[in-house]
């Protein structure tokens, strides 16, 4: 059975070292521990974890919940909170952030192994209910029940687009940039809600920055994509790439 990653994002050596060493003894295989934000991005680009441990307190501009918040916009993976702070408002922000767990510092062994393993079965779970919802979604659209048009905020207007007039979609920090075939918009979004918006399989996230409709696709050469009526490499991010060649029809 193949063991599940975790990724640690701590900036407590002391702490992490032990964190570390307590998971590896009953099993689990862990990522090299990074201690901000920036480089947790990093890491879950380069190898996913199926979890993530996050510290409140972090080096650098942003804190763990910021940082929870930002994976949870860009990835579909569960942060559970391992910390030892006790202020109620911070304690609030981060139970808003959706979390899958709080483990307190000092923590039991046994408390922080419930916790990974209910939030693993937790997120599969969802994950399998959504899958499920969007096969009932997909069969909509064969019966034309789904919206074929969205409308977009820009410029102080509400814009009509033809959903199959876009290639892809890309993040711009608090934006999205919508590419059209003859243009682009861009609006105030998040790609969490885009991916809500935009129906699957028709369109499908190959990396935290993109989303692309899959029948505009013409050449994948990993780590990039090509797109019709787009000459620019799309790089497909390693999160997502199995998912995408699940998707494609291989001879």
């Amino acid at each position: 059975m193949e063991k599940k990653k975790i990724l640690i994002v701590e900036d407590i050596h002391s702490i992490e070292i032990d964190v570390k060493n307590r998971l590896e003894e009953i099993g689990y295989h862990v990522h090299p521990i990074v201690l901000s934000s920036e480089k947790a991005m990093e890491s879950i680009e380069n190898e996913p974890p199926d979890i993530v441990l996050m510290d409140i307190n972090l080096e650098g501009e942003k804190n763990g919940i910021e940082t929870a918040q930002e994976i949870q916009q860009n990835f579909d993976i569960p942060v559970v909170f391992l910390s030892g702070e006790t202020d109620r408002q911070l304690l609030k922000q981060a139970s808003e952030t959706e979390s899958y767990g709080f483990v307190a510092k000092p923590f039991q062994q046994a408390v922080l192994f419930t916790n990974i393993e209910m939030a693993i079965f937790k997120h599969d779970r969802l994950r399998k209910l959504a899958k499920e919802n969007n096969n009932l979604k997909y069969k909509d659209i064969e019966n034309h029940f789904y919206a074929k048009y969205i409308f977009i905020r820009s410029d102080y207007k509400l814009v009509k687009l033809d959903i199959n007039d876009i290639i892809f979609v890309e993040a711009a920090k608090d934006y999205v940039i919508i590419h059209l075939k003859d243009g682009k918009i861009t609006t105030h979004s998040t790609m969490k809600k885009m991916r809500q918006v935009l129906p699957e399989p028709d369109f499908i996230r190959i990396h935290r920055s993109y989303i692309i409709q899959y029948n505009k696709i013409s050449v994948v050469k990993y780590p990039n994509l090509y797109l019709e009526h787009y000459s620019e490499a799309i790089p497909i991010g390693a999160l997502y790439r199995s998912n995408l060649y699940e998707m494609i029809n291989i001879v």
